[in-house]
């Protein structure tokens, strides 16, 4: 797994914040399934970062 930088980070963040509604129905829900995904990767990263902090913590 490639490590993920603060900068890369940052911009995804921004990006989201920014985002607009789409302007269809259809879109709309597409946004909403889209976003869900966003959400639930970013649970398993922060799952994934958690891991490994608390093996790099007990390794010291």
């Amino acid at each position: 797994m490639q490590e993920s930088s603060a900068p890369s980070l940052d911009r995804l963040i921004s990006q989201v914040a920014q985002l607009c509604s789409a302007t269809s129905d259809f879109d709309k829900m597409t946004q909403l399934e889209e976003l869900q995904q966003l959400v639930n990767a970013a649970y398993g990263a922060i799952a994934r970062v958690s891991v490994d902090f608390d093996h790099s913590q007990r390794e010291q």
